[in-house]
């Protein structure tokens, strides 16, 4: 049996700009635009993958829903442009 090492994966320094923190630019191309790296893997990947995606990716849905339905998001004024 062979399982991958997530940990490696994703904190592999040749694949992120700054792997030991949180970094949203990881996600984002020269332009701006969001760009899923290959080496991003949070529920692994091939058949010892985890049962749990879809479960996780609807409470992340329903969550995001809940907190636009139930608030007002408004940006700062001194924040300047997004």
């Amino acid at each position: 049996m062979v399982i991958q090492n997530m940990e490696s994966v994703l904190r592999e320094e040749g694949q992120w700009k700054f792997p030991q923190e949180f970094n949203p630019e990881n996600f984002l191309n020269e332009q701006g635009e969001f760009v899923k790296p290959e080496a991003f893997m949070p529920f692994s990947a091939g058949p010892r993958m985890c049962l749990g995606e879809g479960l996780a990716r609807m409470e992340l849905f329903l969550m995001t829903v809940t907190l636009l339905r139930k608030f007002k998001f408004i940006w700062p004024e001194d924040a300047g442009e997004p």
